[in-house]
């Protein structure tokens, strides 16, 4: 989908100026105030794209290729290119803008010391990209022994496979101190899914669908023994809620928040608002691979301030399962937005 941004005083008058571009078959996609750093172009800020059916029509002007050097390349044309490639890239409008504001920065930079050869415009959202995702680093169970770590999000998020890989990495054919807590047994299913898993992987189970039965074991000492608890879902939690949610807070050393990349931004953007009750340390992404969006997922990550922590690929285990770097998020934010592409062409 080929976005583009248009500017007016009012909604109505961005919208004019995007048929007077687009033609007729415009389609509005999002409008919102304008940010600070494109309020000179108008108050509001309209995004739009063409309708599968239309073809366009007026004047139209390319992005500024990719490959071209600062030198070839004027600044405020670089500025929209910068933004329009961030919206391509699947983020929201205004984190695009404040991106591209400090990728021009970092152009202007170079342009004005000339100590570092020019960047492509690519290279220049990459390194503003780098400067602001943050991760953490992978878990070793050695370090966790005697603590409990929890994994919490919506249902059919992937928790209880993410759980089993990462076990499955730490085990690696070797025996390993890990104990999973199957609280997630209130939906149907995943308890059971669980001790498959254990079968095969030979780690042992225990279940707590309660509160009560968490906390009975959180308060065992086992300072031979890692626990990774499975938890419920917001929605599973029911009334009980509240306590698994102080239960979490104070008795869990870390927590990892589990969302599949698969979720529309609103619906992700309101399923984060959620769970940061929980107080999650980082967050994991799963199923990239059925997702020509990840940028708008990483995008929502960014604004509410989590570190990445993993990415979960498919279903193997453990292979399909790889520790977060700023590297391998801005690679799956391009690697993602080049396969949507392909497949509208």
């Amino acid at each position: 989908m080929d976005l583009q941004s248009f500017f007016g005083d009012t909604v109505q008058e961005a919208m004019a100026s995007a048929r007077r571009e687009l033609g007729a078959d415009a389609a509005l996609v999002s409008s919102r105030k304008a940010g600070a750093e494109w309020r000179h172009l108008g108050e509001f800020e309209v995004v739009c794209t063409m309708s599968t059916s239309g073809t366009p029509v007026g004047r139209q002007t390319p992005p500024a290729p990719a490959a071209a050097p600062l030198e070839q390349t004027d600044q405020p044309q670089r500025a929209s290119y910068l933004f329009h490639r961030l919206l391509e890239l699947g983020l929201e409008a205004s984190l695009a803008a404040r991106i591209a504001a400090g990728a021009r920065s970092r152009a202007m930079k170079q342009l004005t010391s000339r100590l570092d050869p020019p960047s492509t415009d690519d290279a220049l959202i990459r390194s503003e990209l780098k400067a602001r995702v943050r991760t953490t680093a992978p878990l070793q169970w050695q370090s966790l022994l005697g603590q409990a770590i929890a994994m919490v999000g919506p249902s059919g998020s992937g928790k209880t496979t993410f759980a089993a890989k990462l076990a499955a990495q730490w085990l690696r054919g070797k025996p390993a101190p890990v104990r999973f807590v199957a609280a997630d047994g209130v939906i149907p299913g995943s308890t059971g899914k669980l001790r498959l898993l254990s079968a095969v992987m030979h780690f042992p189970v225990e279940a707590a669908v309660s509160p009560p039965d968490l906390a009975r074991l959180l308060t065992t000492p086992r300072q031979d023994e890692l626990l990774i608890i499975d938890t419920p879902s917001l929605d599973a939690m029911g009334n009980e809620a509240s306590q698994w949610i102080r239960l979490i807070n104070k008795g869990i050393h870390l927590v990892i928040l589990v969302l599949p990349a698969v979720l529309k931004p609103e619906d992700l953007q309101w399923m984060i608002g959620r769970y940061l009750a929980f107080q999650p340390a980082s967050v994991c992404f799963t199923r990239l691979d059925e997702t020509g969006r990840f940028g708008s997922s990483a995008g929502e990550a960014l604004e509410a301030g989590l570190p990445f922590s993993y990415l979960s690929r498919g279903p193997r285990i453990p292979e399909d399962l790889e520790a977060a770097t700023a590297e391998s998020i801005i690679d799956a934010m391009f690697r993602s937005s080049r396969r949507t592409a392909e497949s509208c062409r």
